[in-house]
């Protein structure tokens, strides 16, 4: 078989099986490099549109408590349980009190309504308004006689004016509070205001405590649940961005993919034109020679 029609044959293998299936396969991963592209520019695209947050809502404060007629009604009605046996009666005697000249310093009208509804309040409990001072057996002498001590006692006065204080800033409440309790004082019996009284003290701390921890479990919550939004934003925007960049490798291997097969082609298609050109010279170099 002379040289051409080897070469001859060569070429029609070339033609029909080497180059077909590089073309097949240069498709094929033109094809999938395509759809990598096209993918990775989607996933780029979402990646750069910013996450959304969920928008959290703090729980309403439930309303300031209040206590109502009706509570202390109910709290004083029942009547005293008697005891079971008589305890010895203690003398208790007033303080002295100073001769003070009130309001000397000038006051705005609310201060001085204030002032004035408070001492009308101890004209319903004079016995345990004011500081009280209580005799107390101490211990007894040779003669079996007890002797007695005295020990000063906080009247409802300064435990009052700690709750209207701390509860009640603005001058206008403490003046509605001290009408409702007047009030108050009118429409239960006279045995029972000073229990009324306490019962209103007791109950307003007890209400004011339980209003503050409702407060503090309503912050608590909405600062862990403000947390853990926050951070699962920042783990979207951290999740997106790792996805970009992701998207963009793919982009670059996708094109790189490309030029590669394009590449490999060309050389092939160079390699065999350079092998025709330089058969056809050699033939051209015999035909001279002969």
């Amino acid at each position: 078989m002379s040289k051409l029609k080897t070469f001859l044959h060569f070429d029609q293998i070339e033609q029909k099986v080497v180059f077909q299936v590089s073309r097949t396969f240069f498709w094929i991963f033109v094809a999938i490099a395509g759809l990598s592209f096209v993918a990775a520019v989607l996933v780029l695209l979402y990646s750069i549109i910013p996450p959304g947050k969920e928008n959290v809502v703090k729980e309403q404060y439930p309303g300031e408590p209040k206590v109502t007629l009706e509570e202390i009604l109910v709290a004083v009605t029942p009547p005293p349980t008697p005891p079971k046996y008589e305890e010895p009666k203690t003398q208790v005697t007033q303080s002295p009190e100073k001769a003070v000249t009130k309001y000397q310093e000038p006051v705005d009208s609310l201060q001085l309504k204030i002032n004035t509804l408070i001492d009308s309040l101890g004209t319903f409990v004079k016995s345990s308004w004011g500081i009280t001072y209580e005799n107390y057996i101490t211990g007894y002498d040779w003669f079996g006689r007890p002797t007695y001590g005295t020990r000063a006692i906080r009247g409802l006065r300064t435990n009052f004016e700690n709750i209207l204080n701390e509860y009640f800033k603005s001058k206008q409440e403490k003046i509605t509070i001290l009408e409702f309790l007047i009030n108050v004082m009118h429409k239960v019996g006279q045995d029972r205001r000073e229990n009324a009284l306490r019962y209103f003290i007791r109950f307003t701390n007890d209400k004011w405590n339980d209003y503050r921890r409702t407060v503090r479990r309503i912050e608590s919550d909405y600062g862990s649940r403000l947390a853990s939004t926050e951070a699962e934003y920042e783990i979207s925007k951290f999740e997106k961005t790792k996805l970009g960049n992701q998207a963009l490798i793919s982009i670059g291997s996708a094109i790189v993919l490309i030029a590669l097969v394009g590449l490999i082609l060309c050389f092939l298609a160079i390699e065999r034109n350079t092998r025709a050109v330089k058969e056809l010279l050699e033939r051209e170099k015999k035909s001279e020679g002969k």
